[in-house]
Formats: structure tokens, sequence, C-alpha cells
């Protein structure tokens, strides 16, 4: 594997890790073009990114990452929330899947991205297993790191409360995030759906 530096186009090519069907991708794509999710059936309905699946802990998985991103040096992952979860049983480090974590961080670091977007349930904001993997990974790579809660229900009728960091290079600089103004003016469902449809099997 071989690396260049980053470029504006490359800085706006992003891999998503973790994909699920490209929420987080689709959300944050103002500007991006996503490069290699990790995929199931219904991203492909979404998007036209190249595909993959497997463990981007595996070193072959990784370099197959690498041929398809064309040198992305952005990437992003809704990373397993059960560990941190009430309902996953909130067992931090100790659940297996809190590698998940892991394998990200390193994805990145091997991958030498630039920019990482990383997102999961609010409690993992605050969970020691999460804040001692982010401080080694900062630690080893000098990147700076930019934390906050968004809550949805600030912005829109629906409760959703998310833990985001934005991860950045030395050569790019830190980012700042901050939380959401309220909003009151959509305060109720009724205001976004005001009845009850019948709808298609397409809608």
């Amino acid at each position: 594997m071989e690396h260049h530096a980053p470029s504006w186009d490359s800085l706006h090519a992003l891999i998503d890790l973790c994909a699920g069907f490209g929420v987080l991708s689709q959300g944050i794509a103002a500007g991006f073009e996503v490069a290699v999710p990790r995929m199931m059936e219904l991203y492909a309905k979404v998007s036209d990114a190249p595909q993959l699946r497997g463990d981007f802990g595996e070193s072959r998985v990784l370099y197959e990452i690498w041929q398809k991103a064309g040198g992305a040096s952005a990437l992003s992952s809704g990373f397993s929330c059960q560990p941190y979860s009430r309902l996953g049983d909130g067992k931090s480090g100790n659940d297996i899947r809190s590698n998940c974590l892991s394998k990200t961080l390193a994805a990145a670091f091997f991958l030498q991205t630039q920019l990482v977007v990383l997102e999961c349930v609010a409690p993992a904001g605050q969970d020691g297993f999460v804040k001692a993997e982010l401080e080694h990974f900062m630690r080893t790579t000098g990147f700076s790191c930019s934390q906050v809660e968004l809550r949805l229900d600030h912005a829109w009728p629906c409760r959703r409360h998310q833990a985001w960091w934005i991860l950045v290079s030395p050569e790019l600089g830190p980012i700042d995030m901050s939380t959401w103004l309220v909003l009151k003016s959509i305060a109720e469902v009724q205001q976004v759906i005001p009845s009850i449809r019948l709808w298609t099997d397409e809608d």
C-alpha cells in the first residue's frame, strides 16, 4: 500500500465503514463522494459507491478498501453501539463488539486518512473504553478531537441522542463542533405528517 499527500479531491472522498444502509454518509455527503461502504443490499438502493463486505480489522480487507478507495482521505463510521447502550447490556470494552471502534481507528491509521467522523449512542461519549481508545489514537497520530452530543429533538419531532466525534490530522488543524440551537417551530410529529395516510409499497 502506498500513500500520497492529501489533495482537495481526496479530502472530499469518504470511506464509510459500518455503513448499514448509508444514513451517516448520506447525512455528511454534502460535498463528499462516498468511496467504500461496508455493505448491505439496501445500501445499493441509495448509493452506487463501490461496496465491500468483510471485517475491516483484517489486513486483506483493509487492502481491498485501499484499492477501491482511490486515495480517499476522509473516513466515517457509526461504530457498534451495543457495548454502550442499555439495550446492549452496556458492557463497554468487555463486549467483543467494542472492537469495532478499535478496528475503525486502526483502519484510519493504516489508510492514512486525514479526517475521521465517528457516531454512536450518547452514553459512548462518556465511556471510559471509548475515551481511552480515542486518546491512544490521538497520541499516536497527533490528531485533534472535537466531540459533541447532538439531540435530534432540538431540531425535529423525535427522540434520538447521539455522540459525534471529528478527529483531524495536524495538517488540517482542529474542527470545532457545537450543539444545535433549539428550533421551536417544529415540535410535534403532526407538523411534519399532518394526517395518517395509506402509503404505497414504493413509498
